[in-house]
């Protein structure tokens, strides 16, 4: 009988010191996959150097060439940007959410 009661106790006991159930936690976002388009990302060959003997004119083609090869790079860096952007604003709007 003792045993009984012991074991009884012992259940009791057990049971009140059990932690309370932690709440679940909220799900996490859905992630964006925005792969960018791969037309926007294909290296443009860079202006060729001058070699051997050149003139003032040949150098300054080069740089103005470059200076447009860089422009170029900019502008379409921004592009790249801009469609990351609204892909991820059209996600948002298609889960529910408003547009910034």
């Amino acid at each position: 009988m003792r045993i009984a009661v012991v074991l009884i106790a012992s259940v009791l006991l057990c049971a009140c010191a059990a932690p309370a159930p932690l709440p679940r936690p909220e799900p996490l976002a859905t992630p964006v996959f925005c792969a960018v388009p791969e037309v926007q990302t294909e290296r443009e060959k860079e202006p060729d150097r001058p070699v051997g003997e050149y003139t003032q004119r040949d150098v300054a083609l080069y740089i103005e060439g470059l200076h447009r090869w860089g422009s170029r790079g900019w502008t379409r860096l921004d592009a790249v940007r801009e469609w990351s952007e609204s892909c991820v604003e059209r996600a948002a709007v298609r889960d529910g959410g408003t547009v910034r």
